[in-house]
């Protein structure tokens, strides 16, 4: 694959994990002008019936059908130093792609699925990250951004840092340029409006989104 001139609408990134079932990451993955396959994940989307624009990894998980199928989209990166989602994230940098949509990063191995998260956190400074899953979302925060919201949403927030300073309106418990001691400090807040505003300083944050209200249900 060569270098992308154009600048795609909608990029999605779909991992290998757990293929969505939630109406909102499945709206995503329709509405996409460019998908990203990781390995093995183009068989999962092969099945939904969707195609892709490109496959990135070592091939270990694709069957020959499709390496055959896909031979004009197949980027081959045998380093075994990244994962296949650092592979497709440095391909999104080098080729100044703004903004990616990740599905997939959750399911089969727990391992990698806290490798998945964490490898956005590291990435998040240079390409703007959002992940789904069928139970929420995570955002990465390091500036003053409101969110589209609904009373009860479940937020949650994630530091690396005790260095950072957040600032929040309309949740149940506000932090106002507060630090969140360990990683854990900031799970299961609770959005009180139809919007909520999340202000951050010195460094980043993930945000965690619950697409499921208290009682369970999908919104």
């Amino acid at each position: 694959m060569g270098k992308i001139i154009k600048q795609f609408n909608h990029i999605v990134l779909l991992l290998n994990g757990e293929f969505p079932k939630h109406n909102y990451p499945l709206s995503l993955l329709k509405k996409s002008d460019f998908i990203i396959c990781c390995d093995g994940s183009i068989n999962k989307l092969e099945k939904f019936g969707l195609t892709c624009s490109l496959i990135i990894g070592d091939m270990d998980s694709i069957n020959n059908y499709f390496k055959k199928k896909y031979k004009q989209k197949l980027l081959i990166i045998k380093r075994q130093t990244d994962t296949d989602l650092e592979k497709a994230l440095k391909y999104c940098i080098k080729n100044n792609l703004k903004k990616i949509d990740i599905l997939g990063f959750t399911g089969n191995r727990d391992d990698h699925y806290i490798s998945n998260i964490f490898t956005c956190f590291e990435y998040s400074s240079k390409i703007n990250i959002k992940l789904h899953s069928d139970y929420g979302s995570f955002f990465f925060i390091n500036q003053n951004q409101k969110f589209k919201s609904y009373k009860g949403q479940v937020i949650s927030l994630f530091s690396i840092s005790n260095n950072v300073q957040i600032k929040t309106k309309n949740l149940k418990y506000e932090l106002n340029y507060d630090n969140l001691d360990y990683l854990y400090s900031g799970v299961s807040n609770e959005s009180l409006s139809d919007e909520i505003s999340i202000n951050v300083k010195n460094g980043t944050i993930m945000g965690y989104f619950s697409n499921r209200r208290l009682d369970g249900k999908n919104i």
